[in-house]
């Protein structure tokens, strides 16, 4: 971390250990410390900060703002620090999920996204919104009692296939669509597709006269010429 917004270079001296072993697959073992990870620049602290000013913001933003305080890195190794850092998230599965598809490139690549209904954290993602994918996720979560879910029978089958005992419930979001989609449908049954109207009750426009009307002039208390 910088130190009154200069950089620091901390160096550190580490032993190296050489194996004689043939059969070891591992040649060299290097002295570890809590300060820094393995093949890393920064120290443990330094890549938490960034990554904290980079959730934040987008990562060519948070490289001025590093920049500023005396921190520099470029917007590529932040977000390769990002993609890390998802990687190595894991969150815990509650009793209650809600799951639900969402689009890469809308009409071409789709995923399935799972969150905690209680929590509110996005659980896991998964690759495609077919019931497979679901189903192979699903069975290594037993725990799970409730899951909120659309109305698709793609999700619903994977859940019922895997956790029969689950209670299945259709979220709030999908309900109000389906709800406005069947009142749309309905009115469009009351009202013929085309209107028609009488020629005697059409009501022509009115031509407006461009002339400027001249206005009459106030005369006061003096005397009106001739």
């Amino acid at each position: 971390m910088p130190i009154f917004g200069k950089s620091v270079t901390l160096q550190i001296k580490q032993k190296r250990y050489f194996c004689d072993n043939a059969e070891c697959k591992i040649d060299i073992f290097t002295e570890q410390n809590g300060l820094i990870n393995h093949y890393s620049q920064f120290t443990t602290r330094c890549r938490e900060y960034m990554l904290t000013v980079a959730i934040h913001v987008s990562c060519e933003a948070a490289v001025k703002i590093l920049a500023y305080q005396g921190i520099r890195v470029s917007g590529d190794t932040l977000l390769n620090m990002l993609k890390t850092a998802g990687n190595e998230y894991k969150s815990e599965v509650g009793k209650k999920i809600g799951i639900d598809d969402w689009a890469y490139r809308r009409g071409q690549t789709y995923g399935t996204i799972i969150c905690d209904l209680e929590t509110h954290d996005i659980i896991d993602v998964l690759k495609g919104r077919d019931g497979d994918t679901l189903e192979k996720w699903l069975r290594g979560h037993s725990e799970i009692e409730v899951v909120s879910r659309d109305r698709s029978s793609t999700y619903s089958s994977a859940v019922t296939k895997v956790l029969p005992e689950a209670i299945q419930i259709a979220d709030r979001f999908h309900i109000t669509k389906n709800l406005l989609d069947a009142l749309k449908e309905s009115m469009k049954s009351f009202m013929p597709e085309v209107i028609e109207v009488p020629k005697d009750e059409i009501i022509e426009p009115v031509a407006h006269s461009t002339n400027k009307v001249k206005k009459t002039p106030k005369w006061t208390n003096a005397r009106k010429p001739k």
